[in-house]
């Protein structure tokens, strides 16, 4: 009587967290997905002021740990938001840093209901991803101030930022709680004394050409985490 013989399945689970684990089968065989996601983090503690500074970093390069080898991604770049793939050797980028300093042109705001604080607005280099409502708080961080929706900040009363639409372009709303900045000019050498960094999701994201990295699996159980944001990895199962 002929032997039957059966053909070995194969699967392709995907598993996701700031540490991934997984049991394979064999030695060396490739992920079929490393996706790595990179946030930008900041110093300190508390609402960020002016008085509370919390300086926001990025990463310029990506290091992935799988079991006991590390796969480092160099971006070329600070980024402060994005998806890496490691397989294709892409960086989707969704977030930019932009630096205030007093260079920019700068419009005065008429503040309403609360008159004990400066207003003034400056529009980003590049279109940001707008919130879905007035009540919404944008997906924004400061070094310098809080953010807030784009209605809160005409009712608070505390150094804060919102972002909104203006014509095609859009601009972030700057409240400051010093009223002796009341021209232009006293706004912007403000600025040029207290740099104000923003980082903002980006309406359009970009990719980011990179090396395509193979991450292989080791027989057992296998430990995979990233050094810049949650990992996403789908391995090859054979059973």
């Amino acid at each position: 009587m002929d032997e039957v013989y059966k053909l070995p399945k194969i699967a392709f689970p995907e598993v996701t967290g700031s540490t991934v684990s997984f049991y394979s089968e064999y030695d060396g065989l490739p992920l079929k997905k490393c996706e790595v996601a990179i946030n930008a983090w900041q110093e300190g503690s508390g609402d960020p002021s002016p008085e509370n500074e919390r300086p926001i970093h990025g990463f310029s390069e990506v290091n992935v740990k799988a079991n006991n080898v590390v796969y480092t991604i160099q971006l070329g770049q600070d980024v402060y938001g994005a998806e890496v793939d490691f397989v294709n050797g892409v960086a989707h980028v969704t977030h930019k840093k932009e630096v205030f300093d007093g260079t920019q042109y700068v419009d005065l705001v008429n503040w309403r209901p609360k008159a004990n604080s400066v207003g003034f607005s400056i529009y980003t280099a590049t279109r940001a991803k707008l919130p879905t409502t007035a009540m919404t708080i944008a997906n924004i961080m400061s070094d310098k101030l809080k953010s807030v929706s784009y209605d809160t900040i005409f009712s608070n009363n505390i150094d804060s930022i919102a972002l909104y639409s203006r014509m095609v372009n859009t601009a972030l709303f700057f409240r400051i709680t010093d009223t002796s900045l009341t021209t232009k000019e006293l706004v912007k050498t403000w600025l040029s004394n207290n740099n104000i960094s923003v980082v903002y999701e980006l309406a359009n994201p970009f990719d980011i050409q990179l090396t395509p990295t193979q991450i292989e699996t080791l027989i057992g159980n296998n430990t995979i985490f990233a050094d810049t944001g949650d990992t996403t990895v789908q391995y090859i199962r054979v059973y």
